[in-house]
């Protein structure tokens, strides 16, 4: 892998574009960004900000008022997918524990993608 420059990336958290290292592979020639820990891909918003929105619609039945309700129907519907996929449609358990769960395996939580 080597240095392939700069990129912009916009997170929640931030006012302005964040710079990002990207890196290219020298046999697939595939181009890497890197972002910070606490981010899923192809995400702006934080894996914290994430849990305490869905976390919030499950105890309240309320979304957050400062944040996008279509944003947060995103990852609902995400999360509740992945569960279907992952973990069964008769699944009956809390779904903030199957979000945590996919965490430590390395899935993205409120993804589409299967």
């Amino acid at each position: 892998m080597w240095g392939h420059g700069f990129a912009n990336r916009y997170l929640d958290e931030c006012d302005q574009a964040l710079l990002v290292r990207r890196y290219r592979c020298p046999g697939c020639r595939l181009v890497l960004t890197t972002r910070p820990a606490q981010y899923l891909s192809r995400f702006q918003a934080s894996i914290a900000d994430i849990r305490y929105a869905l976390s919030q619609r499950f105890q309240s039945r309320r979304w957050r008022s400062n944040r996008s309700r279509s944003r947060q129907r995103h990852w609902l519907k995400g999360l509740l997918g992945k569960i279907r996929c992952h973990l069964g449609c008769n699944w009956a358990g809390n779904p903030m524990d199957a979000f945590e769960q996919f965490l430590a395996q390395g899935i993205c939580p409120v993804g589409r993608a299967i």
